[in-house]
C-alpha cells in the first residue's frame, strides 16, 4: 500500500519491489512509489549523504535538511537505477553556498564515481568485488557477459537502461589502482572520501 511503500522506502533504492499486477507479480522501479488511493508517482530518489563540507565557507556540519535542488544520477548496482543527485544549501549565514553531493558523499556510501567530470553515474562498490570474484575466482567469463547478467538481474529489481562497458572498465580500473595505492599510503578506502 501507498503509506507502507512510503515508510518502508523513502531512500532504500534498490530493494526489490513488486506489484500484483493482472494475475502476476510485475518489478516496481526504484523511482516509483505508491499514493494512498493506490495510482504510481515517479519520484526522485536521491541518496540521503550530506556534503562533508562546504566548498564556500570550508565548515563542515553547515548541511542540514531536504535538498534544495537535484540532477539526474544513474546508479550501478543491480543493472541501472535512475535517481537524483541532491543539492543541498549551507546553513553559515555568512555563505549560503548551494553544494551538490560529491565524489565524497558517494564512496562513503559505498559507490564508486563511474564519470568522475560530472558525477552523473555512480558504480556500487559490491558490483567491482562481484566482477573481481568472477575474473580471477570463477569460471572464466568475459566482461561483456558480466554486464549482460547484470541487466538480465536488474529486471528483478526494475532497473532500467544499459551499462556503458568502456566506462565501466575505465571506472574499474580506477577504483583498483586507487585501493591498491591506499593500502599502501592511508590503509583504508574510507580515508579517500574525505
Amino acid at each position: 500500500c501507498g503509506s507502507c511503500d512510503r515508510l518502508r522506502h523513502p531512500r532504500a533504492h534498490v530493494h526489490q519491489r513488486d506489484v500484483w499486477s493482472l494475475g502476476y507479480y510485475e518489478s516496481i522501479p526504484a523511482q516509483v512509489e505508491f499514493e494512498e488511493d493506490g495510482k504510481v508517482a515517479y519520484v526522485g530518489k536521491y541518496f540521503g549523504a550530506l556534503p562533508c563540507k562546504c566548498d564556500g565557507c570550508g565548515k563542515t556540519g553547515t548541511f542540514i535538511g531536504d535538498p534544495v535542488a537535484t540532477s539526474p544520477l544513474l546508479y550501478i548496482k543491480h543493472g541501472c537505477h535512475h535517481f537524483v543527485k541532491a543539492s543541498y544549501k549551507c546553513t553559515n549565514i555568512s555563505c549560503g553556498q548551494t553544494q551538490a553531493q560529491g565524489r565524497a558523499e558517494f564512496m562513503r556510501l559505498g559507490a564508486w564515481p563511474g564519470t568522475p567530470v560530472q558525477l552523473d553515474c555512480v558504480i556500487d562498490i559490491s558490483v567491482f568485488d562481484r566482477w573481481r570474484r568472477h575474473k580471477y575466482h570463477g569460471a572464466p567469463v568475459s566482461l561483456e557477459a558480466f554486464i549482460k547478467e547484470l541487466h538480465e538481474e536488474g529486471a528483478d529489481y526494475g532497473a532500467e537502461g544499459l551499462v556503458n562497458i568502456l566506462a565501466f572498465r575505465r571506472a574499474y580500473s580506477e577504483f583498483i589502482f586507487c585501493a591498491n595505492e591506499s593500502r599502501h599510503t592511508y590503509g583504508l578506502l574510507e580515508d579517500l572520501a574525505c
